[in-house]
């Protein structure tokens, strides 16, 4: 008599299987109209990033779109240049010491401006009203606007202008 053959699960069949330890998982809608929710998975970002580049080229050869969903947060505006700054919401001057200088910061309440600081220069905090001699050691509170331009990595440089919100 012969055995029947029970059919595999999917979790069966993957069981033993090790996780990919990289994801990215996106929605997108065919041509047709229908939403789809893709993920991709590899053993290294480098692999990861060039199998996104190659799913989203296919998806677009099939005139698929994105499905909305979570969109990335938009750049600030400006290009981060003296000519055209970027901005962000500033809460606070704080004074920190490394390698025996003393530098003047400024601090933002969202994206990296909370845990990463601009270096703002002395005359930039006098130009806004400040003196910067007068900052103590635990900061100030400066709730406005701060200007600031890119360096060549395209991460923030410097505070170049600061303007407080009014009251």
């Amino acid at each position: 008599m012969e055995e029947e053959k029970k059919e595999q699960t999917a979790q069966e069949y993957w069981k033993g299987f090790p996780e990919a330890p990289y994801s990215n998982t996106f929605k997108w809608v065919d041509a047709g109209g229908f939403e789809h929710m893709t993920t991709i998975r590899a053993y290294s970002p480098k692999t990861l990033l060039g199998q996104i580049d190659v799913v989203q080229g296919e998806i677009l050869a099939r005139e698929g779109r994105a499905a909305g969903g979570h969109k990335s947060k938009p750049e600030a505006p400006g290009a981060g240049t003296y000519d055209d700054p970027k901005t962000f919401k500033c809460t606070s001057i704080i004074v920190e010491m490394a390698n025996g200088k003393t530098y003047t910061k400024v601090t933002g309440e969202e994206d990296k401006f909370p845990k990463w600081p601009v270096v703002v220069w002395p005359e930039t905090l006098e130009k806004a009203g400040i003196d910067p001699q007068a900052i103590p050691t635990e900061g100030i509170s400066f709730v406005g606007t701060a200007y600031y331009i890119n360096n060549d990595n395209g991460n923030p440089a410097k505070v170049i202008r600061l303007e407080r919100d009014p009251f």
